[in-house]
């Protein structure tokens, strides 16, 4: 699954659950497992609908064997939700991650890495939906957490110091952005390397913050480091080095 051979995932996918319900039974804790294991792999294929089924047998099955608030219930939980983010049905998505944080918050702890995992999505989804004040405390709640267990410059704390920097340019608080995008890209050069893809995503959005502040020198300095870095990454024909190069263009004849 995690080398992208899905079909081969799906296969061994399949000869697990057929065995595991046959000598486990078909609620069994670890026949769920499986079925949650194929629910991701569908997820990964965008094959939403069989995926959906998936989820819905293993958390059926897990509230009843382990109940609402166990550990893996709520994985289930939160992971069905981020499926209807990324297919922005966002009142359910919603709905899922607001059961999904308490539970987290009582079994695991308001500082483990799946509650603040669960902070983080619910924020990216209130700001998704302009609801920037829950989103911002959010957001303080999860970089505060990460700081203390995982570290400053932990890659899920350089994460949400990127994401909140982003809220902050949505409302247009520019300093506050430009201060969090500069933390992040300095933890991130460090720990990941200059031509790390999320470091990359950090000097794109600072460029592109510079050239709302209207200093277009800057900007068109971060947008070429972004484009050099996106070319050699994922090579000149993908999305993101089209959009890099759409923006330097236009900065071009700004200049």
């Amino acid at each position: 699954h995690r080398q992208g051979k899905y079909t081969e995932a799906e296969n061994l996918f399949q000869r697990a659950m057929a065995g595991r319900e046959k000598i486990l039974g078909s609620e069994h804790v670890e026949t769920l497992a499986t079925v949650h294991g194929l629910a991701l792999l569908y997820e990964s294929q965008e094959r939403f609908n069989d995926a959906e089924a998936c989820y819905q047998r293993a958390l059926a099955g897990c509230k009843k064997v382990l109940g609402s608030g166990h550990s893996e219930t709520l994985a289930i939980v939160h992971n069905l939700a981020s499926m209807y983010q990324n297919q922005e049905k966002y009142m359910e998505a919603q709905s899922l991650y607001l059961k999904a944080l308490p539970g987290q918050q009582k079994q695991l702890g308001p500082e483990h890495s799946n509650t603040l995992t669960t902070m983080q999505n619910l924020a990216l989804l209130f700001k998704k939906q302009k609801n920037y004040n829950d989103a911002d405390e959010l957001y303080q709640k999860a970089l505060a957490g990460s700081k203390k267990i995982l570290g400053a410059e932990h890659p899920v704390t350089l994460r949400i110091m990127h994401n909140l920097a982003s809220l902050y340019k949505a409302q247009k608080k520019y300093p506050e952005a430009q201060s969090l995008y500069l933390s992040a890209l300095a933890g991130r050069e460090r720990q990941l390397g200059p031509e790390h893809g999320e470091t990359l995503a950090t000097v794109y959005k600072l460029a592109s913050l510079y050239q709302k502040q209207v200093n277009y020198e800057q900007a068109k300095i971060l947008f070429q480091r972004a484009l050099d870095g996106h070319q050699k990454l994922l090579g000149s024909e993908h999305s993101e080095t089209l959009l890099t190069m759409k923006k330097l263009k236009s900065l071009h004849e700004k200049i």
